[in-house]
């Protein structure tokens, strides 16, 4: 009785340590593919790339591949996938290849977002469709994809990754620059503006009452009532809590 009871306890131990190793092992694979795009060699040199990423700029850059993303469009399935897997980062991008429809998924969050903008992100996955994914050289792209991810830490590093910036290339200002800019120059235009008027009606001068406009005699008021002629009813919808939680990421989306 006592040695079942103690392989019990010995299988219950193996149980718990191979679900922890998998779970671990689930976490930690950065390069998920359900179809075999790649050699066993390949994937190997892929996620290797992927975790240096992870342990230098503590950002999760995720590579998955699928058959189809179900009921799900690829960019609502790709956000998910990124953030079931974040764990404790706060910061990760996800690129999704869903080849049965051949839909691509580009997905970002916390300062992998600031960083990779829509006009990165566009630039980016358009040199990649064209010279490898439409080609279907995965492994590639893959490399090609992690390289020019990594160029974009670098430089946002050495720049500092700040919440309010924006780190697009052709960019000299910052958006909130632009706007306080232009938001000076409006007031300026508007101010001149109005001392020139202002300057051509020096000769008009205002009356304290209408009455100077009124011919002696010319107007009698025999009768006044009021009458209701219409009226306006306006709606306005009541938000509703999400039980999905607040996502602050963005991303793109389309076919390869």
């Amino acid at each position: 009785m006592k040695k079942i009871a103690f392989f019990t306890y010995i299988a219950f131990i193996l149980i718990f340590v191979f679900a922890f190793s998998a779970l671990i092992y689930a976490s930690n694979n950065l390069y998920h593919d359900e179809v075999g795009l790649l050699t066993e060699n390949e994937s190997e040199y892929v996620s290797e790339l992927l975790n240096e990423i992870e342990d230098t700029y503590e950002i999760k850059l995720i590579i998955a591949v699928v058959n189809d993303s179900g009921y799900k469009s690829a960019y609502n399935y790709a956000a998910d996938h990124l953030y079931s897997s974040l764990g404790s980062f706060k910061s990760g991008a996800i690129l999704l290849l869903s080849m049965e429809d051949r839909d691509w998924a580009f997905y970002a969050t916390g300062s992998a977002r600031r960083i990779l903008t829509d006009s990165k992100i566009d630039s980016m996955m358009e040199t990649l469709i064209s010279d490898y994914f439409s080609r279907d050289e995965y492994y590639g792209g893959f490399c090609g994809l992690i390289n020019q991810c990594t160029s974009y830490f670098v430089r946002a590093t050495e720049n500092g990754i700040d919440s309010n910036a924006d780190y697009d290339e052709d960019d000299n200002l910052s958006i909130s620059s632009c706007l306080i800019i232009a938001l000076v120059i409006g007031l300026v235009a508007s101010g001149i503006t109005v001392l020139v008027l202002r300057g051509q009606l020096k000769s008009v001068k205002s009356a304290r009452c209408a009455s100077n406009y009124v011919d002696s005699g010319s107007f009698a008021l025999t009768e006044s009532r009021d009458i209701y002629l219409y009226s306006t009813i306006s709606k306005t919808a009541r938000s509703q809590s999400s039980s999905s939680g607040s996502r602050s990421g963005g991303g793109r989306s389309g076919k390869f």
